[in-house]
């Protein structure tokens, strides 16, 4: 979580995890759903299916490669 850099003393943050996964810049690491509250579970799924469907970011790539998988050929 950031604080917003036009309120520094709101307690409003912003989920930078969850503003990668909304514009196609990151995966959710459905792994970790388990560390996260059911409410940010939810959003972070729906966030990645939109983006999905719309396929933007990444998303636009027909086949992406796991980030998992990338770092495995990789070694």
């Amino acid at each position: 979580m950031v604080q917003p850099s036009d309120c520094p003393t709101c307690s409003k943050t912003l989920d930078a995890g969850l503003a990668q996964l909304t514009v196609g810049l990151a995966w959710w690491y459905q792994k970790y759903a388990k560390d996260q509250s059911p409410q940010d579970a939810g959003r972070y799924e729906c966030a990645e299916q939109e983006v999905r469907a719309k396929r933007t970011g990444l998303w636009a790539d027909g086949h992406p490669v796991l980030p998992w998988d990338w770092r495995r050929g990789m070694r």
